[in-house]
């Protein structure tokens, strides 16, 4: 039996980014609900004969936060017009049937390791999450399934990845910490030298029971914060342990008339349309149209770096066609960009310097191309753009002008 195992919250937060916000005629916010649902169904429909779970972090603090007070400190707190969409993002699932692990205490993480750890034998889980910790758990039998980028993850992919093994996620963890969970880490240890004591030593224990070998800074930073490494990999490590006896595990069955009446509510006209063909065989078909589908939206992990920056630079030159749309301001430069071909979406948030001049550059070659670019917020673009050496290569520019 295969299982697909969602990170829930995962997808919940790249839903609400790469949609833009939209709202009820009542004004409830539905752009995470919309994302949510329509991945859920896409799935369904791709795996009509596997099992699909869906789990969630409870809205208790987990154990975690007992270990260490910092533990996702940082976090800016949830958007309240996120907050408003969760209850219908359960209820949706729910009604669609699958099962839900949400346990008081722990992460979703720890649901889903301590479900692939016990899942039947000859079982094969794929966990479909963006989450880096989660490819500790990766073995002949688990993968992580990176379904906007169609990737799927085994040992050697996450060994190419990584630099490690999916063992050794944990000590690299510890070692170099993890900044989206505000894990400490080792100070002063990066990605490059973590991997490289871990390619020398077996594990962690082995390198700080050997850190007197280490020679300078390395060596004091290793005999110094030893602790803090430990914590860390406590803080990385997933429990494999909970008791998941009562999880109904059964076929796909949605309540279609009562999604009906919720997706109506929510006016979700589109995917009416889906649930609507052969519903009453259990089959989720796509309505078809004579006109060439639009792609559907699939949101990307945000981009901070140069690096990240230029590999999606190269998907979005392949097609002239983007709509961009302008979250913030000319200072900070956030925005996302939509490849209108393959649905991909990309929010960018232009903080560095060098990033941000790539990024502007890019704008500025697709202004001055002769198919239109529909913008948002076109003023505060254009005056970024504006900032720059050379204006009159967009000054000819088409724009669809929507605010």
């Amino acid at each position: 039996m295969n299982y697909y195992i969602i990170d829930g919250n995962a997808y919940i937060y790249r839903a609400f980014f790469a949609i833009p916000p939209f709202t009820s005629s009542k004004g409830l916010y539905t752009n995470a609900i919309y994302g949510f649902s329509k991945m859920l169904l896409k799935l369904m429909k791709e795996k009509p004969q596997d099992r699909i779970i869906v789990a969630f972090d409870h809205k208790k603090k987990s154990f975690r936060h007992e270990l260490f007070e910092n533990y996702k400190a940082h976090r800016a707190k949830m958007p309240d017009e996120m907050v408003g969409q969760l209850p219908y993002i359960k209820q949706v699932t729910e009604l669609l049937r699958l099962p839900i692990m949400e346990i008081e205490g722990m992460e979703a993480d720890d649901a889903i390791a301590s479900f692939v750890h016990q899942a039947p034998k000859g079982s094969i889980c794929n966990i479909i999450t963006g989450d880096k910790d989660m490819m500790q758990l990766v073995n002949d039998h688990v993968f992580i399934y990176d379904t906007m980028k169609n990737i799927v993850y085994d040992r050697d992919g996450v060994k190419a990845k990584m630099g490690v093994w999916p063992e050794q996620i944990p000590d690299l963890l510890g070692l170099m910490g993890d900044s989206a969970d505000n894990i400490p880490g080792v100070s002063g240890i990066g990605p490059k030298t973590a991997v490289t004591l871990l390619e020398k030593y077996t594990d962690m224990e082995d390198i700080l029971a050997n850190a007197h070998n280490e020679k300078g800074k390395l060596g004091e930073r290793l005999r110094d914060h030893a602790e803090d490494a430990r914590l860390s990999k406590q803080l990385a490590t997933v429990h494999t342990d909970i008791d998941l006896s009562h999880l109904e595990l059964r076929e796909q069955s949605p309540d279609y008339p009562a999604l009906t009446e919720l997706f109506r509510e929510l006016e979700f006209y589109s995917i009416l349309k889906e649930i609507g063909q052969d519903a009453e065989n259990g089959n989720v078909e796509t309505a078809t149209s004579e006109k060439k589908p639009i792609p559907e939206a699939r949101a990307l992990a945000p981009i901070q770096t140069l690096e990240a920056w230029r590999e999606a630079a190269q998907e979005l030159a392949k097609d002239s066609r983007h709509f961009v749309h302008m979250l913030t301001n000319a200072e900070t430069l956030e925005l996302m960009i939509a490849n209108l071909s393959d649905g991909f979406v990309y929010h960018i948030l232009c903080q560095e310097e060098d990033l941000r001049t790539e990024v502007l550059a890019f704008l500025k070659q697709a202004l001055s191309a002769e198919t239109p670019l529909l913008t948002s917020h076109s003023k505060i673009l254009f005056r970024a753009l504006m900032e720059t050496d050379d204006t009159a290569s967009f000054q000819h520019a088409q724009l669809s002008l929507f605010s």
